[in-house]
């Protein structure tokens, strides 16, 4: 029983690992010009996520994406004859990269599905917990003991910036999407230049 539950865990860890080294770690993500435009954006908007219901925004068009996202990314791993997909999975000797051009656009499409469920998983979370509510605790000094410790401090904190990151997160998921879109014209691409590759040389 252990060492399934282990197991299962493990499996896990395993795969969200292979995603993230696929996707370039945190190098290519703070170095992502749709990170950057998120992170304006949500300074720009900084008066709509501290009024708050930010998240009834992304109840409403978060649950709609997704669904474009699973079926683009469902169009993306069926793409193209075997003979592509056998192309686009090498490995490149040359550069001596540890992963495949199709894994890696893979990753990239993986990586816009997982923002958009932790955009929406957070204005999930905004409705149950209620952080206008929390605002109120915390401007009330209302006791908040965990384990002894007194958390109510952090209420009068904890809301904004929950918001920030909530909305910041909203916003990078409307981007990815961008991204995403581009990912799969680029695999268009790579299928056009193979199949005049293969007509040149008559095969």
């Amino acid at each position: 029983m252990i060492k399934k539950l282990y197991a299962s865990y493990g499996g896990v860890f395993n795969i969200f690992k292979m995603y993230w080294a696929a996707y370039g770690g945190f190098l290519s993500l703070i170095i992502s010009p749709y990170f950057h435009l998120a992170i304006l954006i949500t300074w720009i908007l900084q008066s709509y996520w501290i009024s708050g219901q930010w998240w009834n925004t992304s109840i409403s068009i978060l649950p709609n994406i997704v669904g474009f996202a699973l079926g683009g990314y469902a169009i993306l791993v069926g793409f193209g004859d075997d003979k592509f997909i056998k192309v686009i999975s090498r490995r490149s000797e040359k550069t001596k990269v540890s992963y495949s051009p199709f894994l890696e656009v893979s990753a990239a499409f993986a990586h816009f599905i997982i923002v958009q469920l932790l955009a929406l998983f957070f204005a999930i979370i905004a409705i149950g917990i209620s952080v206008d509510g929390a605002i109120k605790l915390g401007e009330q000094s209302v006791g908040l003991i965990i384990f002894g410790w007194d958390f109510s401090c952090i209420l009068t904190k904890a809301p904004a910036l929950f918001n920030a990151t909530g909305f910041f997160f909203f916003i990078y998921a409307l981007l990815a999407a961008v991204a995403a879109t581009l990912s799969i014209f680029r695999v268009t691409s790579w299928f056009d230049r193979i199949n005049n590759m293969s007509n040149d040389d008559g095969n």
